[in-house]
């Protein structure tokens, strides 16, 4: 083999492993929160990140992964989404493992725990009950854990720190609201923040699948 066919290999074999790489790369979102939040709580964030962008990137084809989180809030703010967007096999796997770890009690608390749980409107998107309303619990995110507070801590995004001061003074708010408020206030360059897409995937995605998922 000549020097010329060395170098085409050498390149070639390059490139690929390049590639394959980069596809592997795992999200990681959640490092951000590393000087609060412990390594496994870290771990589980960022696997649910990338399932959630995955599914993300399955159901907005041909668009890029900003213009994906874009359409998701508009989505959701018109509550123009099947639940069965929130029921996929490996959205429900993660949670699923997030429920078996005490990470899980660091992101949610039951509403009804929260002392301001009578003042609070809860709305959801239209679907077919399996449970009773005596039966189904809610969900929100817990005012007083480590996640939220760690969000608070760590964010630098106004728009982000106003929703995040707003949902632990009022836990509950609607979903449809606070995607709403997110569409429309943050610009694309917000939506490639870390903390902002974490934010999106667990404060809105995994919270709807723990809603669909509990029903």
């Amino acid at each position: 083999m000549n020097i010329r066919a060395l170098i085409f290999v050498f390149l070639l074999l390059t490139t690929t492993t390049t590639t394959i790489c980069s596809s592997q790369t795992l999200v990681d979102y959640a490092d951000n929160l590393k000087d609060c939040m412990s390594k496994e709580d870290i771990s589980l964030l960022n696997e649910a990140a990338q399932t959630f962008e995955t599914e993300l990137k399955n159901k907005y084809k041909g668009k890029n992964l900003g213009q994906s989180y874009k359409s998701f809030l508009q989505d959701i703010k018109m509550m123009n989404i099947p639940p069965s967007f929130f029921l996929s096999k490996d959205s429900k796997e993660i949670l699923a493992r997030i429920k078996k770890s005490k990470t899980f009690d660091e992101i949610w608390v039951p509403l009804s725990s929260v002392e301001s749980y009578d003042d609070i409107e809860i709305i959801t998107i239209d679907e077919p009950q399996t449970k009773s309303d005596d039966e189904f619990e809610p969900y929100s995110t817990n005012p007083e854990g480590k996640y939220l507070n760690c969000l608070i801590k760590q964010n630098k995004n106004n728009i982000i720190n106003e929703y995040l001061e707003a949902i632990k003074a009022v836990p509950g708010l609607s979903p449809g609201l606070v995607a709403g408020m997110l569409e429309e206030n943050l610009t694309d360059k917000d939506l490639e923040n870390s903390l902002t897409r974490l934010i999106i995937a667990i404060n809105l995605y995994y919270e709807m699948v723990l809603m669909f998922d509990e029903k």
